[in-house]
């Protein structure tokens, strides 16, 4: 039907799994096969997305496993010769376990682009006390620095913005600071972004040479 376009697949090329009675490729192999119709940072998204592990924050206990690993990711791409090969091979090392979201991880590669320091991903933030104030998408330890990655369900659901302003509050009374991203910071305004990043950075001490 239009819009819909199919592939032809032998069945040395593709895992299947049945998801509500469907047949349908693995989330590995849907992965490897746009690796030639997706541009980088979505590639990477979707990789992301692939491999993440959910964690129930303050604690190292999984929601669930990962759909896949970077290994089977790694083994995929060496057993199938596919056309977007050299795109996901470009992809594999950029991949990161931690990301919860497309705009997290399109934030991550800006950050690389950049030249700034590495964050750390789903990072949990205590107190002096080692009271747990809650996790943050991306965090500086060492410069007590937070991005939040603000979706439209922190903006419309009242119990998520409350729960956000209260560790919003906590981080700067730990001493933390917070820099909010929504979309149009990130996708439309990502000049200011960077200046407010990196800025943030070095007044608490961190230099480009680092």
């Amino acid at each position: 039907m239009k819009g819909v376009r199919g592939r032809y697949l032998t069945a040395d090329c593709i895992e299947l799994t049945v998801v509500a009675g469907l047949p349908v490729p693995s989330p590995a192999d849907v992965w490897a096969m746009l690796g030639d119709e997706l541009l980088l940072p979505d590639l990477v998204a979707l990789g992301d997305a692939v491999i993440r592990r959910p964690r129930i924050p303050g604690t190292r206990r999984l929601e669930r496993p990962p759909l896949a690993t970077v290994d089977d990711l790694a083994a995929l791409i060496e057993r199938v010769q596919r056309r977007g090969n050299a795109a996901l091979r470009t992809a594999l090392p950029l991949l990161a376990t931690g990301s919860a979201s497309a705009p997290e991880s399109h934030l991550r590669l800006l950050l690389m682009e950049w030249g700034l320091p590495v964050p750390v991903l789903d990072h949990d933030v205590y107190d002096h006390r080692g009271r747990w104030l809650g996790a943050s998408e991306f965090a500086f330890p060492q410069y007590r620095l937070a991005l939040e990655y603000e979706g439209e369900h922190h903006r419309v659901h009242a119990r998520q913005w409350n729960r956000d302003i209260d560790k919003y509050h906590a981080y700067e009374a730990a001493g933390w600071r917070v820099i909010r991203v929504t979309a149009s910071l990130q996708y439309a305004r990502t000049r200011e972004l960077r200046s407010r990043v990196e800025t943030a950075l070095r007044q608490r001490g961190w230099t480009p040479n680092q």
